[in-house]
């Protein structure tokens, strides 16, 4: 059923019109997510197939084919990522076929070669394209190669995904800031530290502007959220979302760099005190709401993402938690970055389902069962009058 749905599996003189993009972009993710960590050389063929696909019916007689581009490789990339996910370095993964599309997405994050030189089909494909398609590419590369080596500690595969070595630090885009710092981490998993020096040494990185600055700490924080997932023990990353809203105090509206950055660092909060309820986690989110509503340009979309993150510090009612197993956060980043890249069918179609399936009742104390009331008496209290006055004006735009 899952192969129906992809056009670029059909044989080539049959044509559709009535193919709906989202059930293909589906069936990508879900063709990855069925084999997780399988490393099936058929499948990763299937979807990296999928993954270099140039158009599709629908999109292209929509007019919508840059849109399909980006949001078809993304997909791909995080299906090829959950198939071979954490195996990058076990022998039996290291085929002919993944060394070439390994190869293949290495060159595909780094602009400083002009030209293609794996001589596989796919790059053949690909330099038929424009450098836009090779940009286009760019971002799912860094995902994918994130995925791969989760937790493998490969200092060789992280080290291509410094910015530095991907392109001159002043010419990083945000998303590539952000996808750079959480892809390398969750590949030098042992390394991340929750302390100062650590966090200063990847934020204040030498050339970063303030914006950029501002977006890298955002995205520590959102590590920090997957590697100590409902441990509660995120003070630190309290102290340093407070800055972050700290500095924005006193602008009178926000630019969508700084949207995402905000809501990369409820994601993290959000995470760290998974199932919690824990009342600070609260009110910084709630802070972050009212910066949103200073703001023309945030979207419902953006005040479902952060409403998503309470959800997770409420999960379950203070009953649940997220276990972080591999799956888990490798769907946790999945879901950020289509947040990040601003990819709706995907962020709230698909992928929430996966991450409350990795959810477990959790054991309680009494202290446990005093937060739990005290978070729900808040919630009933204040909060629901807040995302009742957030609704509202989201219904009356």
């Amino acid at each position: 059923m899952l192969f129906l749905q992809i056009p670029s599996l059909y044989p080539s003189l049959y044509t559709t019109t009535s193919q709906d993009p989202i059930l293909e972009i589906s069936a990508t993710l879900s063709l990855g997510f069925l084999y997780a960590s399988s490393g099936k050389s058929a499948i990763a063929g299937t979807l990296f197939r999928q993954f270099l696909a140039d158009s599709s019916n629908s999109f292209v007689s929509s007019g919508n084919l840059p849109e399909y581009r980006f949001q078809n490789a993304y997909a791909s990339s995080i299906g090829i990522g959950f198939l071979y996910l954490g195996l990058g370095d076990e022998p039996n993964s290291k085929t002919s076929f993944f060394e070439r599309m390994k190869e293949f997405f290495i060159e595909c994050i780094d602009f400083r070669i002009s030209h293609l030189k794996s001589k596989s089909e796919a790059s053949l494909r690909l330099l038929k394209g424009s450098v836009r398609d090779k940009k286009v590419l760019r971002l799912p590369s860094m995902a994918v190669l994130g995925l791969i080596y989760l937790k493998t500690g490969n200092k060789g595969i992280a080290e291509k995904l410094r910015l530095g070595n991907l392109l001159p630090i002043s010419k990083c885009h945000p998303k590539e800031i952000v996808f750079s710092i959480i892809s390398r981490f969750l590949i030098l998993w042992d390394s991340i530290e929750m302390t100062e020096l650590f966090f200063k040494t990847e934020s204040e990185v030498a050339g970063f502007s303030k914006l950029q600055q501002y977006i890298a700490s955002s995205a520590l924080i959102f590590i920090y959220g997957l590697k100590f997932m409902s441990t509660c023990s995120g003070s630190f990353c309290l102290a340093k979302a407070k800055e972050l809203i700290l500095q924005l105090e006193n602008l009178t509206s926000l630019d969508l760099h700084t949207v995402t950055s905000l809501l990369l660092a409820c994601y993290g909060i959000g995470l760290l005190y998974c199932g919690s309820g824990n009342l600070e986690s609260l009110r910084i989110i709630r802070a972050v709401r009212l910066l949103f509503l200073k703001s023309k340009i945030v979207t419902s979309f953006h005040f479902a993402a952060l409403h998503h993150a309470l959800g997770i510090l409420f999960l379950g009612g203070c009953s649940f938690h997220l276990v972080p197993d591999s799956k888990c956060l490798a769907t946790c980043f999945a879901f950020l970055a289509s947040v990040c890249l601003e990819f709706s069918d995907i962020a709230f179609g698909t992928l929430p389902n996966i991450v409350l399936a990795s959810a477990t009742k959790k054991p309680q104390s009494q202290d446990d069962k005093d937060m739990e009331f005290c978070s729900k008496s808040f919630w009933n209290s204040e909060y629901q009058s807040l995302l009742e006055e957030t609704l509202a004006r989201i219904c009356s735009r």
